[in-house]
């Protein structure tokens, strides 16, 4: 029997002359004994429309008399009926199927093939005339069309900073900062609640001993009102006519004479 083609195989013949391309395989397969092979025929018409759901042909036999008839949507298609592991074979014109056979074979891996022999047979028709073709092998991998496998990517994690375990510990010890050097006596010393209490949180109009917020000076008079003498006499006529130092800046022209009371925020020392 034919290399390729096993007892109880199924075998679909896909040419447009299938009797001059593949008329010596199916008469070895006619003459085998036990289990025959089962052959299916089939056109491209009804190829392109039937939706296989499952891959049940062990061996597929391609050719037409223009290998472009065989694009890639056809290849997707016969791939699907392919069992995994299973063969297909091409046959065509010696000179234009080797003249396309790069690109063939090119066409075959990207839609999914694995191409393993190409060579020129010689067979003999239905009337003892020899006819000489081309042959391109090719099987579909072990594996389902759409399979998928998780690839795992991980790891063992390196540990970048260790410390040598043979070195000696005073060695090491050296390298460190004790820490309780880094704070003296003064700051680790804990406040009192005295010291931690302000002029607001007494609750009284009186100021605190040693008090920072103001009260005490306001209490004892400090924060009278002041006026400042002008240096230059142009302070009431507005920002254009004032000095870049003047206490004024940033306030309205006001009359000669006119009394202006300035918060301590806005004195500055000339």
């Amino acid at each position: 029997m034919y290399q390729f083609v096993k007892e109880a195989n199924k075998v679909l013949i896909f040419s447009d002359k299938s009797f001059v391309y593949f008329g010596d395989i199916k008469a070895e397969i006619e003459k085998s004994e036990g289990k025959k092979p089962e052959i299916l025929f089939e056109n491209l018409e009804i190829l392109l429309k039937t939706n296989p759901s499952f891959s049940s042909i062990d061996v597929i036999l391609a050719a037409f008399e223009q290998p472009f008839v065989l694009n890639n949507v056809v290849l997707k298609k016969l791939l699907q009926f392919l069992k995994p592991k299973g063969i297909i074979i091409f046959r065509g014109a010696v000179e234009e199927l080797k003249n396309l056979e790069a690109s063939f074979v090119s066409r075959l891996k990207l839609n999914g093939f694995l191409c393993e022999t190409s060579q020129t047979v010689s067979t003999k028709t239905s009337d003892d005339s020899e006819k000489i073709f081309h042959e391109i092998n090719a099987k579909k991998p072990s594996y389902e069309t759409g399979s998928s496998v998780s690839l795992s990517f991980a790891k063992n994690p390196v540990n970048m900073w260790k410390l040598n375990d043979e070195d000696d510990d005073d060695d090491n010890d050296a390298n460190l900062i004790d820490e309780n050097d880094l704070l003296d006596e003064s700051e680790t010393k804990k406040p009192s609640e005295s010291s931690l209490r302000v002029c607001s949180t007494t609750g009284k109009r009186k100021a605190c001993k040693d008090c920072t917020c103001g009260l005490s000076e306001e209490l004892n008079g400090k924060n009278e009102d002041q006026s400042v003498k002008s240096s230059c006499g142009n302070c009431y006529l507005g920002d254009a006519f004032r000095c870049a130092s003047c206490p004024y800046l940033g306030m309205a022209a006001f009359k000669p004479g006119e009394k202006i009371i300035l918060d301590d925020s806005q004195l500055v020392n000339i």
